[in-house]
């Protein structure tokens, strides 16, 4: 059985072999902040909350964006052919490419889903904000904000984010 298969025992097929697509996407959790606040730049330390309030950072979708115009998300994106060799790679990739976050993800995985043109697989895991600060490397995000979970409940959220933060919550994580 292949990683991929495995990863999608419980969701069903990956799709391999058809037009289906594979992500994987980051889900950062400012109890996951995997630095002293000291070591980090004074732009960095003005984009975090405060270090005892559980929250979820999440980005706004540009209206350029293939889906989700204008919806919130983490950085996530498609397994890209010859660049990941996972959906974890895939989350790291897109972290630093779209929000210059250096994102560890544990495995194994912590949400899966299956949306109508593919499947995603939601990462949490250390993650800390590289030199410079938070930033929009990439025209699909326009912002950021940083939410409680209900907050973000609440919000207009893209692909399956709705019942990672509810898991999200369940867990005592958010």
């Amino acid at each position: 059985m292949t990683l991929l298969r495995k990863l999608f025992s419980t969701v069903g097929t990956t799709g391999h072999g058809t037009d289906r697509k594979l992500g994987g996407g980051a889900l950062l959790l400012s109890t996951y902040l995997d630095r002293d606040r000291s070591l980090l730049s004074p732009e960095a330390l003005r984009q975090l909350p405060p270090p005892e309030k559980k929250t979820i950072l999440l980005f706004q979708r540009g209206h350029g964006a293939p889906t989700y115009a204008g919806a919130l998300g983490g950085p996530g994106g498609i397994v890209e052919v010859g660049v990941d060799a996972s959906p974890a790679e895939a989350a790291t990739r897109e972290a630093m490419e779209e929000a210059n976050i250096v994102f560890t993800p544990k495995e194994p995985a912590f949400s899966k889903a299956q949306l109508s043109d593919r499947d995603v697989i939601y990462f949490i895991g250390p993650w800390w904000i590289n030199e410079g600060g938070i930033n929009h490397n990439d025209d699909e995000a326009i912002g950021h904000v940083w939410f409680t979970g209900e907050e973000a409940l609440r919000a207009s959220l893209s692909f399956d984010y709705k019942n990672a933060v509810k898991k999200l919550i369940k867990q005592g994580l958010l």
